[in-house]
């Protein structure tokens, strides 16, 4: 009688070992990809969350902006805060139940950096008027400043009647940085500095003169646009205050040797501009 020995199925010895290496390299691999994977999109979150918390600060600084009616060189309650290319003090009209300005009444609202635990941080105080102000608890907006720089500008428009060439514009500011409208002055001047950057017609310092040759027709309108220095609230008939802003707002954090920024640059027309 002859007798058959069957082979079993399964893995010899070696594909066994041959099988186990490769699982390994596929494990190690995939476990690679997923760790990658983990860190680009926490990487990802990291930024959108920053990119977030940088713009809430700016939107939250435009939106007091939009309803003030001037910016404050200074205001003072429990301490006093400055208006700088670092801070800056709303005065906003408060309301009454149709809507017009209550007179005497004010909401005084200011944004300043502090320090906390050794960071810039962005914090928004607020207070009132009349009384006795106290400023509140400071709200915290936005964290791990690495730059922040706050522009201020004023416009002043001249309209002409068809006779006037020369028109006395306000003394304050430390540049004109824009002219729009109908026609170009032939000669801009100024006591408190030359104008720069309007084209060059603007040659020589005199007595806050906007020159038109011939004059500027009646119904026509030429907008001259000032850089103010922080703080400055004009003095006198028909001098310079702010009514717009400019804000540009960078931050920067470190997370486990990974750096991540976000920078938002923005403007505003306040509620005296619009």
């Amino acid at each position: 009688m002859r007798y058959r020995i069957k082979r079993t199925s399964g893995f010899t010895l070696v594909e066994g070992v041959m099988s186990a290496g490769i699982s390994v390299v596929v494990a190690t691999f995939s476990l690679g990809m997923m760790v990658t994977s983990l860190q680009t999109s926490r990487a990802a979150t990291m930024e959108s969350e920053q990119v977030q918390e940088t713009r809430n600060g700016v939107d939250r600084m435009l939106a007091d902006a939009r309803v003030s009616d001037r910016v404050l060189a200074s205001f003072t309650a429990d301490h006093k805060i400055s208006t700088t290319e670092k801070s800056v003090v709303f005065q906003q009209p408060i309301l009454g139940p149709t809507g017009i300005p209550i007179s005497g009444q004010y909401r005084i609202v200011a944004y300043r950096i502090e320090k906390i635990k050794g960071k810039d941080t962005m914090k928004r105080y607020e207070t009132s008027l009349p009384g006795s102000p106290k400023w509140s608890v400071g709200e915290l907006l936005t964290n791990n400043v690495k730059k922040i720089n706050l522009k201020y500008g004023s416009s002043v428009t001249l309209r002409g009647d068809g006779s006037t060439k020369v028109f006395t514009i306000p003394s304050g500011y430390s540049r004109c940085t824009l002219i729009s409208g109908d026609a170009v002055p032939i000669n801009l001047t100024s006591t408190a500095q030359q104008a720069k950057n309007c084209g060059s017609a603007f040659t020589k310092l005199s007595d806050n003169k906007a020159t038109f040759a011939p004059a500027l027709a009646s119904g026509k309108s030429v907008t001259l646009y000032f850089r103010l220095a922080p703080g400055h609230e004009g003095t006198g008939p028909g001098a310079l205050t702010c009514n717009q802003l400019f804000i540009e707002l960078k931050t920067e954090r470190t997370v486990k040797g990974k750096r991540t920024n976000a920078e938002i640059k923005s403007a505003a027309l306040l509620q005296s501009r619009r």
